[in-house]
């Protein structure tokens, strides 16, 4: 097989895993607001998303009526998207123990990492090894999150998807850029569907 085309079929396989999953796990899920793990699985409940979605925590049986794994491991079948709001030093032994193969996407939306300094750089350095290792495509880390309205998949910490859709669809990577364009569209009565990637 040309190796160009293995690439770009890969490719699409993964922006479709991190657009359009059928699957998602959250890992540090929670339902209480203060918590990363918290809006993800929020908004994905409030808007609607129809595929499976799977909680990792190790102390709790169910969120949101949500069941619980104690390990990312114990979810059978694959994982189109794993979504990361864990403390960055627990986020390597959490792709660590993933089955080869079992993830496909991940969205990190832990901090602490490069943007802290050289310890946060040799950190990211490391999960960038251990997701190679792991065959996971990832976005971030320190990410908001992304977003497709269109298909209800929203794991995103943006607070901006409180608000309802409507039927403008914008793509937009800056985060700043996309706030403001949500904000203007909702001062003028116009909901805005987006596919967020950041």
């Amino acid at each position: 097989m040309d190796s160009s085309f293995a690439h770009n079929d890969s490719t699409r396989a993964s922006i479709r895993a991190l657009l359009q999953p059928a699957t998602i796990a959250i890992a540090g899920a929670s339902s209480d607001p203060g918590k990363l793990g918290s809006l993800p699985l929020a908004f994905l409940i409030k808007h609607g998303y129809t595929g499976k979605i799977h909680a990792v925590h190790p102390k709790l049986d169910e969120i949101s009526g949500v069941r619980c794994y104690k390990s990312i491991s114990e979810i059978e079948g694959e994982v189109d998207l794993l979504v990361v709001a864990l403390a960055a030093a627990r986020v390597i032994k959490l792709l660590d123990e993933c089955r080869p193969g079992q993830v496909k996407a991940a969205l990190i939306l832990s901090s602490g990492f490069a943007e802290t300094g050289p310890e946060g750089m040799k950190l990211q350095n490391e999960l960038r090894i251990k997701a190679l290792e792991k065959g996971i495509r990832f976005i971030g880390p320190n990410s908001v999150g992304v977003a497709n309205l269109y298909d209800k998949v929203i794991p995103s910490i943006s607070q901006v998807f409180d608000q309802v859709s409507g039927r403008v669809h914008q793509a937009l990577l800056l985060g700043r850029v996309r706030v403001r364009v949500r904000r203007a569209a909702g001062e003028v009565g116009l909901g805005a569907a987006a596919v967020q990637l950041g």
